[in-house]
């Protein structure tokens, strides 16, 4: 499938599983932008320093981002599920900011994807993508499982 003029944003780039998503999308010709708190290893197209626990640094990088985001690729962190209660609420608050703040930049018709260890949750404002044709997948990885493989 040909990603050629199709914009994506990777959150937790940096990652292992985020430096394959990063390969993968680029391989079948998207435009990458990676966010992460490190650049990551894979090339992207453009990289923004972002930490998903620091709701100002998501709004300086969706700023920072351009209109027309075909997908949003949010890899919440592995380990997110053995952390303690509050960081990981405060990771899940930061995933649900950056999908809102993100969400207007998004094209009609793009997807939303969570990787995630985590259940799948309600995203608030989430019935609003549906007008928008937006879609929301939420795929749940296993200790150790690569949903994309």
């Amino acid at each position: 499938m040909s990603l050629v003029r199709q914009t994506a944003v990777v959150t937790g780039a940096a990652t292992s599983l985020g430096e394959l998503v990063v390969r993968k999308l680029k391989a079948r010709g998207a435009t990458v932008i990676a966010l992460d708190l490190r650049q990551p290893l894979a090339a992207s197209d453009l990289f923004f320093r972002m930490d998903m626990m620091d709701l100002n640094s998501i709004s300086r990088a969706v700023n920072s981002l351009p209109y027309g985001i075909d997908l949003l690729c949010n890899l919440v962190e592995r380990g997110a599920e053995r952390k303690q209660i509050n960081s990981v609420c405060d990771y899940v608050q930061g995933v649900e900011t950056l999908i809102v703040e993100a969400s207007q930049l998004i094209s009609n018709g793009g997807t939303i994807i969570n990787i995630s260890p985590l259940p799948e949750w309600n995203i608030p404002g989430s019935s609003s993508f549906k007008s928008r044709g937006i879609k929301v997948r939420h795929l749940e990885r296993a200790a150790g499982g690569n949903p994309l493989v």
